[in-house]
Parts: C-alpha cells; sequence; structure tokens
C-alpha cells in the first residue's frame, strides 16, 4: 500500500520539476506605452517616466538609448531558453527629443560565432614553483622614518 503512495508522490515531484520556468529580463516593455512616444516631442525625461531608465546607451557617435527585454523559459536542468525578445532603439537629436525610434524583436537576432582558440599574449608562462617561491628576496624592509 504504501509503496504505491510513495511512487505516486515520486511521479508527481518529478513531473513537476519539468514544468517550465518562465522570468522575464531586462526592460521588457508594453506596446501599448511604446505607442506614447511622439517624435520631436517626447523629451529624454518623459522616456525615462515611460521605460524607467534604458538597459544601455550609446557611448560614440549618435545619442541613443536601449531598452532590451527577454522573456526566458528554464526547464529544469537544461539551458534557459530566449522565448521572446523586445529591443527598443530611441535615438535623440540635438534638442534632447526623441528624433527616431525601432523596435527589433527575436527575428532580428543573430547568433555570434565564439571560436575557441586562445589569443596569444606575449609575457611568461611561469611554473608553478617559479610562481610560489619568486617573491622570496624582492622585497625588502620598510624603511623606518623620522619619529616627531
Amino acid at each position: 500500500m504504501y509503496g504505491k503512495f510513495f511512487a505516486l508522490i515520486g511521479l508527481v515531484i518529478a513531473i513537476s520539476g519539468c514544468t517550465p520556468v518562465q522570468h522575464v529580463r531586462g526592460n521588457f516593455l508594453d506596446m501599448d506605452v511604446i505607442k506614447k512616444i511622439e517624435l520631436n516631442k517626447t523629451t529624454k525625461a518623459e522616456m525615462e517616466n515611460l521605460f524607467g531608465p534604458p538597459t544601455s546607451q550609446e557611448l560614440f557617435g549618435q545619442d541613443a538609448w536601449y531598452y532590451i527585454g527577454d522573456k526566458v523559459e528554464t526547464k529544469s536542468f537544461f539551458d534557459p531558453k530566449i522565448t521572446e525578445r523586445i529591443v527598443l532603439i530611441v535615438t535623440f537629436g540635438t534638442n534632447g527629443t526623441v528624433e527616431s525610434y525601432e523596435i527589433k524583436d527575436l527575428k532580428d537576432h543573430h547568433e555570434v560565432d565564439i571560436k575557441s582558440e586562445a589569443t596569444p599574449v606575449k609575457g611568461r608562462d611561469p611554473s608553478l614553483v617559479s610562481e610560489l617561491f619568486g617573491n622570496i628576496g624582492r622585497y625588502s624592509a620598510p624603511k623606518k622614518t623620522a619619529k616627531r
């Protein structure tokens, strides 16, 4: 009797472990709020009131803010999978108002091919022994200063 009960409990726990968990990362924006942006009218302060601070800002070149939001799904021990993405790119003019904006989603996403090769660097590659004993005798005692 108890064997069937524990088997049933184990099955319920195993099945519940496979239930996907969804997370929102970053600034996931509502399309109705994005429609409130008015070109050459909405200021940076109004943008912050609508969406909060940007996820990232353009450092060089034009004055642009990026709002990036992902909906991510995780199943037990598998890697997280991005199910939905919205990227809002807002460009400001010289007067500080929104000059243009663009919305990108997951279909605009491009995978980056990461190379496994190492970049050679100049320098030495010390052994364990030289790391452990290499500093012996390199440092002198602190110099004594005059007392007042």
